[in-house]
Formats: C-alpha cells, sequence, structure tokens
C-alpha cells in the first residue's frame, strides 16, 4: 500500500468515527422527496431527511386516520336523523292515509295540501320582499352616510 491509499482509509475512519460519536445516522444523510399535494397541505420542504419523512409520514397518516373516521361518524349521525325522521314521517303517512283514503276527494288532494304546507312553512334566513328591501335600502343608506362623513 502506498501513503495515498493509507492517508485515505485514514481520513474516512477518522469521518466515520467523529459521525458515530456525534450519533449521526445514515437516515439523516439521505433525502427523500415529499410529494407536491403533501407539501402544500402541510407546508413541508420539497425533500427532507429520511428520518424526518418517517415521522412527518406517521404524523400525516394518524391526521388522515383521525379526519376519516370523524367524517365516518359525522355521516351516521346525520344518517340516523334521516333515519328517524323518515320514520316518524312513515309513520304519520300510515296513520293518516286510512283516514284520507275512506274520503274520496281528500285522496287526490293530500300531495298538493301537503306541499302548499310545506311552501307555507317560514324557514329562518327566509325574508320578505319589503324586509329585504328595507335592508337594502339601510345598507345604501349607512354606505352614503360613510361615504359624505369621509369626504371627497
Amino acid at each position: 500500500m502506498n501513503a495515498r491509499t493509507i492517508f485515505i482509509v485514514a481520513v474516512l475512519g477518522v469521518s466515520v468515527s467523529i459521525g458515530l460519536a456525534t450519533s449521526c445516522n445514515i437516515g439523516d444523510l439521505v433525502q427523500a422527496k415529499t410529494p407536491m399535494g403533501i407539501q402544500q397541505d402541510l407546508g413541508l420542504p420539497k425533500s427532507m431527511s429520511l428520518n424526518d419523512s418517517k415521522d412527518s409520514y406517521d404524523a400525516w397518516i394518524d391526521d388522515v386516520r383521525r379526519d376519516s373516521q370523524q367524517w365516518r361518524e359525522n355521516l351516521e349521525y346525520s344518517e340516523q336523523w334521516v333515519q328517524l325522521i323518515n320514520g316518524i314521517t312513515m309513520q304519520a303517512l300510515d296513520q293518516v292515509g286510512p283516514l284520507i283514503a275512506g274520503v274520496p276527494i281528500l285522496a287526490p288532494l293530500a300531495p298538493l295540501l301537503l306541499g302548499g304546507i310545506g311552501l307555507m312553512i317560514k324557514r329562518r334566513g327566509d325574508v320578505t320582499p319589503q324586509q329585504l328591501q328595507a335592508e337594502k335600502e339601510g345598507s345604501y343608506a349607512k354606505g352614503r352616510a360613510d361615504a359624505m362623513a369621509t369626504g371627497p
């Protein structure tokens, strides 16, 4: 062996020794690419060390599982409400159905009557045309007063 080979082996040996002494891990040296969607969602860099990538992946997959579980529970809860309302409605129709069927004129008018009642029920947030006009005029007047107060 020549002196150059011994020097290279010595430098490599010292480098490995220093790396081991400082708890350097090969996973810190190897870079892994992060998918674009994950980068944008979580604000991660384009590439990270393998060790950091594993930690970020585990955190991301836990978030996805937790969100999926919560969404599934919300869907099941909503389906229970739909089934409850459908059950009540169907039970009411089962009770009223024979009465309506007994009166020949009411049977064809029942859907029209129920549709009319549905149209007349006022939901929260519905406004009459007069209320809408008053709201718009109030907004216009306030905006105009603010503009006049600030001046040209």
